[in-house]
């Protein structure tokens, strides 16, 4: 059933398959849909999927987000919820956003083979420098020898202690420069982006020096080869799928490019391109894909000889093609087609949730925050939120988010359904598919974001904040 919205295919819809749907107003409803009554039409510049029921036709656009339920009916989802047998509940503390300490900070640069890593005095980082370098310096070699780079670049690293830190100090949160320059944060904890995916940032730099020079590799392939170079272990198609099914991306289109992809990269789509494409073709031969592919830039745009300006998803496939095609000899278009087969493949599979410690964590949270909700108490609905992401969002913001909240809800009883990981920002992060029952006759659908700090599991997003 999942593959069938998610592949905006009609042949992979499965019959009498009811959908929870949440469309442009914001409610939930049910719908069944069969595979003789669903149809893909092309709407503008966007693919919908237009299904008939008994109450006439519905058109299912790309901005909908939807979840499987079972067709048996029932009120309740033919899948358990996830919070089934609830222990008590256990309150989080209020993690504050804060002013940085570090003003008059200076920095301190640690030298080793490849790196110039530099820490700020009295930081986390400053204390463990060492072991910042060995850590670094065996990432670099790992993606070196992967990449079959000959030349050993330097690179300087600047290592923040918080985001709030970092936009003080004039310094990027998690960002490879041209200059051979990193910034970014290091909080210490083993959760950490960079204890995580320790290869990513490094192997964005060390991939420019694979091309020559005035030429820019295609965002898409250099963020999916980061994705697949950074250690992490991943299952690339799994991520990406994870990303579909949150809606994060194109929900209705698979194994496809969009007009932004052109210019951003794509971490979850180019991660499961990079991985197919090293699975069919082997890493050098990708590679080298990477590097004949390579675009120069102007007049505010992407430029590749074949092709002229780059400025459309179809234009990126001819790239691609022109360039495949060349140095394999086979079709993109045919390649695509086996990629997105993975990628259904995996759709269709039994998709893992979060560990059972993190659902049960995860659940939790969100019962306090139903706890807030009904009992008016804006200071507890503030614990279940974040103190990190308080760049554009202070303290004072969240707080009146959290009085806003308890004055609009009331009466609420929400359940957990589903709760997938996501790409790592920070720190780990999962989304939360829900029913929200308000009053005696009010459910909807709802969804969270959230992420694994040093504190534990709080919400970072939530539809109804600003």
């Amino acid at each position: 059933m999942r593959t069938a919205i998610l592949a905006a295919t009609a042949t992979a819809l499965a019959s009498a398959c009811t959908y929870v749907v949440e469309g442009s107003s914001g409610e939930g409803a049910d719908l069944t849909v069969s595979s003789t009554t669903c149809s893909i039409e092309q709407q503008g510049d966007q693919m919908v999927i237009v299904c008939a029921d008994e109450g006439g036709t519905t058109q299912i656009d790309a901005g909908t987000k939807f979840f499987p339920r079972d067709s048996t009916g029932d009120d309740e989802p033919g899948e358990a919820p996830v919070e089934e047998g609830l222990p008590p509940l256990e309150f989080p503390l209020v993690q504050r956003c804060k002013t940085s300490t570090f003003g008059s900070a200076a920095w301190v640069t640690t030298p080793s083979s490849h790196f110039q890593i530099n820490t700020l005095e009295g930081s986390v980082a400053n204390n463990f420098s060492a072991a910042i370098v060995e850590h670094y310096e065996g990432a670099y070699a790992a993606v070196r020898q992967a990449i079959a780079l000959e030349e050993e670049p330097m690179i300087s690293v600047f290592l923040s202690p918080d985001r709030t830190t970092a936009h003080a100090q004039g310094k990027a949160w998690g960002r490879s420069f041209f200059d051979d320059r990193i910034e970014a944060i290091w909080t210490g904890s083993d959760k950490d982006f960079h204890r995580l995916h320790p290869g990513n940032l490094i192997a964005v730099t060390l991939l420019r020096h694979t091309i020559p020079a005035g030429r820019f590799g295609l965002p898409v392939l250099a963020t999916g080869l980061a994705e697949y170079l950074d250690q992490s272990e991943r299952g690339l198609h799994l991520a990406y799928t994870y990303h579909l099914i949150s809606g994060s991306g194109s929900r209705a289109l698979v194994a496809e490019f969009t007009d932004n992809d052109v210019v951003y990269g794509n971490a979850p789509l180019g991660g499961s391109l990079v991985g197919f494409l090293v699975e069919r073709l082997g890493l050098p031969v990708v590679i080298d894909v990477f590097q004949d592919s390579s675009v120069t830039w102007g007049n505010n745009s992407f430029q590749y000889e074949s092709v002229g300006v780059i400025d459309s998803a179809s234009q990126l496939d001819l790239v691609l093609a022109d360039s495949l095609n060349r140095l394999t000899g086979q079709s993109w278009a045919e390649l695509k087609d086996a990629w997105r087969a993975v990628v259904l493949q995996t759709l269709s599979s039994p998709i893992p949730q979060v560990s059972s410690t993190d659902q049960s964590e995860i659940v939790n949270l969100v019962r306090v925050a139903d706890l807030a909700l009904n009992t008016d108490d804006a200071d507890l609905y503030r614990s279940v939120l974040d103190g990190f992401y308080c760049v554009g969002m202070d303290e004072e913001a969240r707080s009146e988010v959290s009085r806003n909240m308890v004055e609009v809800f009331e009466g609420v009883e929400t359940t957990v359904l589903r709760i997938y990981p996501l790409q790592t920002r920070n720190f780990p992060t999962a989304w939360v598919a829900a029913t929200r029952k308000q009053g005696e006759d009010v459910v909807s659908t709802t969804y969270y974001e959230v992420e694994n700090f040093e504190a534990g599991w709080r919400i970072t997003w939530a539809p109804e904040w600003p």
